[in-house]
């Protein structure tokens, strides 16, 4: 995985966030809009500031462990499309999506 390829990515994760703040699918309802957009918007932040970024400055050793997490997180957003996954823990999708988020600001400067 190169920069290039986790900023492609990345950039799915936030339309994957932003299609399910239209409408969340359970274990997510329509009380969890807001914090889809929020999330959607601070993961598009990151994209951009990927994209942005000068390789040099970009930390290698932590692109894997980015790109892990945000599949990880697309595939949990994934399995509630289309009629919901009512068996998901609502703390399970929060956790994958904060985990992604975390592990791309981690390879930032």
């Amino acid at each position: 995985m190169n920069k290039d390829q986790l900023y492609s990515d990345t950039c799915k994760l936030a339309s994957d966030l932003t299609a399910h703040s239209w409408a969340p699918k359970p274990p997510l309802d329509s009380g969890d809009q807001k914090k889809l957009r929020t999330l959607g918007n601070k993961v598009g932040e990151l994209a951009a500031a990927l994209r942005n970024a000068h390789p040099s400055t970009v930390d290698p050793a932590k692109i894997d462990t980015a790109a892990i997490s945000n599949a990880t997180a697309r595939t949990v957003l994934a399995s509630m499309l289309p009629a919901g996954n009512a068996n998901m823990v609502k703390d399970d999708v929060w956790s994958a999506i904060n985990r992604a988020s975390t592990d791309l600001a981690a390879v930032l400067p």
